[in-house]
């Protein structure tokens, strides 16, 4: 400012305006529950959303348990098996809360394609480059590559990534420990029909749920080095994968009474897992 009476005369005034404060009427979060399991670096990120949309609150974020999740930036990360709640605060007026449950193993229905997993169940069977895992919730073929040495009946612990053989789910390169001192039970075998089996070449049999162990009354059939196991009625190729020939010295062209596990149709054939194969003897003429 400049004096009227004398321009050599001045001075200089700050002023500073201040926007006034908007306080948050309320937060939404896009999940308000959700689950993690420990052992797989698993995280989920919650997105807090205020009302309105100028005001100059910011969100504080807490976890009621720390020894079972924190929380940073809305980024959840499990720590220890329990229930915390994750809440986001605006202002005392303004707060959403998320329920986290951390759990210490996945089942085998909750098991995608590409995500990892960390699973506890039974070795229901087994070939020379596999084994199947079940729980309560299904069954799933567990690639080794090599012989497992874990042994069918043994309970174990299995940390893996699903992938696709073709068109079959499965946990590939898994990380395997032998739980000792549990036994595992494994399921009884459904008779095997016509029409499942034929279901399952049409692509509607064919989630982890159908993943079961059937027996049926087969005559052996073989193409190049691959044996068949057909069902009566049913067009669709039933093929065991890696086949130990010691354990189940199958004879083209005879009746055996067998059991196996269903894993999936790989777009062209049925893929079983044997864990029975008894000769039909020949009736005398």
């Amino acid at each position: 400012a400049t004096s009227v009476d004398n321009p050599a005369v001045s001075d200089t005034v700050t002023i500073n305006v201040t926007a006034a404060a908007v306080p948050a009427t309320s937060v939404t979060l896009d999940k308000t529950e959700a689950t993690l399991h420990i052992k797989t670096d698993e995280t989920v990120t919650l997105t807090a959303t205020m009302a309105p949309e100028n005001t100059t609150d910011t969100i504080t974020w807490s976890s009621s348990n720390k020894a079972v999740a924190t929380v940073a930036d809305g980024v959840v990360t499990a720590v220890a098996a329990g229930t915390a709640i994750i809440t986001a605060k605006a202002n005392d007026e303004a707060v959403a809360t998320c329920t986290i449950t951390v759990v210490e193993f996945s089942t085998i229905s909750e098991i995608q394609k590409d995500n990892s997993y960390y699973v506890k169940g039974v070795v229901s069977a087994k070939n020379t480059k596999a084994f199947v895992l079940s729980d309560a919730t299904g069954s799933i073929y567990t690639y080794t590559k090599d012989a497992p040495s874990v042994k069918v009946g043994d309970v174990v612990t299995v940390k893996a990534t699903a992938s696709e053989f073709k068109t079959c789910l499965q946990l590939s390169s898994p990380e395997v420990n032998v739980v000792t001192g549990e036994t595992g039970t494994i399921e009884e075998a459904t008779p095997l029909t016509a029409e499942v089996a034929t279901a399952w070449a049409d692509g509607t049999h064919n989630t982890i749920a159908d993943n079961k162990k059937y027996s049926w009354r087969t005559t052996i059939g073989k193409t190049g080095n691959y044996y068949l196991l057909p069902v009566e009625g049913s067009s669709t190729v039933i093929e065991p994968a890696y086949l130990s020939s010691s354990d189940f010295p199958l004879i083209e062209g005879r009746e055996y009474d067998v059991e196996a596990f269903y894993t999936g149709y790989t777009g062209s054939y049925a893929q079983m897992v044997i864990t029975k194969a008894e000769l039909v003897p020949v009736a005398e003429a």
